[in-house]
């Protein structure tokens, strides 16, 4: 007989890091029980001793992507593989099922979710994402393939706050997969509340073309796309070029990309939403320090001289990823 799965680990009682501890104790953060959802993640390590606060995450980048790091170290999708790869679990979600016909899947957010800066997240910014950017021509000419089951674009509604209803014309037995990959993240990136001032359904097209002249973009797509992130795949640098973003992800910008930026630098999200068997809040590492470099060459002398903690690619090429 198959082996029962074990039994969820529950955790009544949170802790923080000593820095976000300390805001509470100043007043300037609400508790750590009002920051986490009603039902955190919780992660189990599958070795004795769980992490410790503190330390800095160094690692480097010579391509225009600097947010690398994150995606191949910190990607959050709605849903997550197991850890020995059997199936599929949930991850941003608390639950999810499909119909009988494999057509219409529904998934189920955690109440209490919050953006890294207190703002709800909420079924509106993955609808904000559906309806304003991958159905809207001008930011998505191309919509994503994975949202379609064979030629057909799905339909994306909300059932209420906390529930979502992705339904195709056909069977699509690998949507579970896709959400489970890095290309589901981009509806958990765009923050409706704060996006919205960047998109013409929201804020005059005038305004917003004129601003965006000012600010050196050709026009309000560019701008979206270079202070938001690109559409539809939350790709580029864009997500990483304002201090402060509201993200998901468990660090968020402290120190912007621009143009003639030789590092960017995240701090701990104090509202993510996943905490330790022993109900700590991580992430552990308080900050990651990305310093942008000249070439492949200057970043490979960098990792051996041990400037380096962590690289998972283009450390020797376009294409190689390594650790």
């Amino acid at each position: 007989p198959a082996e029962q799965p074990a039994e969820p680990v529950v955790v009544s009682e949170f802790s923080e890091a000593p820095d976000l501890a300390a805001q509470v104790e100043a007043g300037t953060l609400p508790p750590v029980e009002e920051r986490l959802p009603d039902n955190p993640v919780v992660t189990v390590a599958d070795y004795a001793v769980v992490g410790k606060y503190g330390g800095t995450l160094h690692s480097a980048s010579w391509w225009p992507e600097v947010g690398n790091v994150q995606l191949y170290f910190a990607v959050e999708a709605p849903v997550k593989w197991k850890a020995d790869l059997t199936g599929y679990e949930p991850g941003l979600v608390e639950s999810y099922e499909w119909s009988e016909d494999g057509k219409t899947f529904t998934m189920h957010m955690r109440p209490g979710l919050k953006w890294s800066d207190g703002a709800p997240f909420t079924a509106d910014d993955i609808m904000f994402w559906y309806t304003d950017i991958v159905l809207n021509k001008e930011l998505s000419p191309t919509p994503p393939s994975w949202l379609k089951a064979g030629a057909d674009l799905g339909v994306v509604t909300k059932v209420d706050d906390v529930t979502i209803k992705f339904t195709f014309n056909s069977p699509y037995g690998l949507f579970e997969q896709y959400l489970a990959h890095v290309d589901a993240r981009t509806m958990m990136c765009f923050p409706k509340h704060w996006a919205s001032q960047f998109h013409p359904t929201y804020t005059d097209k005038a305004k917003l073309e004129e601003t965006a002249k000012a600010n050196g973009f050709t026009g309000w797509v560019q701008q979206f796309n270079g202070k938001v992130g690109n559409t539809p795949d939350c790709g580029g640098s864009g997500k990483y070029s304002v201090a402060g973003r509201p993200t998901m992800d468990a660090w968020m910008v402290e120190q912007p990309y621009s143009g003639n930026a030789t590092q960017v630098t995240f701090v701990r999200n104090p509202y993510y939403w996943k905490v330790d068997e022993q109900g700590r809040q991580l992430p552990y590492v308080d900050r990651l320090v990305r310093t942008l470099m000249p070439n492949s060459e200057a970043m490979v002398l960098k990792a051996v001289a041990g400037e380096v903690d962590f690289q998972t690619r283009r450390i020797t090429g376009v294409h190689t990823r390594s650790v």
